[in-house]
C-alpha cells in the first residue's frame, strides 16, 4: 500500500495438552520464519509492517504499573498462557530487515510501545481502558517522517 508492505504472520500455536493447553500460546515455526525472511528481503525499499496475533513482549511488567487487581490477574494469565514462544528470533529477523511496525492483538488493552526500536501497537478491542478508570480506547497509527507514530485515542 503506497510505500508500505504489510506481511501477515500466523502466530497461533497448535493445541497441545502439555505445551498449549488453553490453545492460546503462540509460535512461528522455522519454515515460516524462512518464508518471512524471504518476503522481507524482496521489498527492500519499502517500509515494512508486520501484522500478527501475538505480542512481542516477554514479560508483563510494562503493563502492571498502577493497575487494578483485575489488570494484574489478566496479565498474570497473559504471561502464563498467552505468550509467543521464541519471540527473540522474530525480533532479530525484524531488526535485520528494518521492520518499522508490528501490529498485533492478543493483549486486551490498547497500547503502543517499542521493542528493539520497532513500533508495536495492540488494537486489542479493549474492554478495559489503558489507564485505571478510563474509557475504552483505540490506537491511531500515522506515518511520520518515514516512521510510525502511535497515539492512543
Amino acid at each position: 500500500v503506497g510505500s508500505h508492505v504489510f506481511v501477515g504472520i500466523n502466530s497461533v500455536a497448535p493445541f497441545s495438552l502439555r505445551h498449549n493447553p488453553c490453545a492460546s500460546n503462540g509460535e512461528v515455526p522455522a519454515r515460516d520464519i524462512e518464508w518471512i525472511d524471504r518476503q522481507l528481503t524482496r521489498p527492500s525499499s519499502y517500509n515494512k509492517v508486520i501484522i500478527m496475533h501475538h505480542h512481542l513482549l516477554n514479560h508483563k511488567a510494562q503493563f502492571l504499573k498502577k493497575r487494578r487487581l483485575l489488570h494484574k490477574l489478566l496479565y498474570w494469565l497473559e504471561d502464563k498462557t498467552l505468550r509467543l514462544r521464541d519471540n527473540t528470533e522474530l525480533i532479530a529477523l525484524f531488526r535485520k530487515h528494518a521492520v518499522e511496525a508490528v501490529l498485533h492483538g492478543h493483549v486486551h488493552v490498547s497500547i503502543g510501545y517499542k521493542v528493539a526500536d520497532i513500533v508495536c501497537s495492540n488494537a486489542g478491542g479493549s474492554v478495559l481502558g489503558a489507564q485505571e478508570n478510563s474509557r475504552t480506547t483505540y490506537n491511531l497509527l500515522k506515518p511520520q517522517a518515514g516512521r510510525f507514530k502511535v497515539t492512543i485515542q
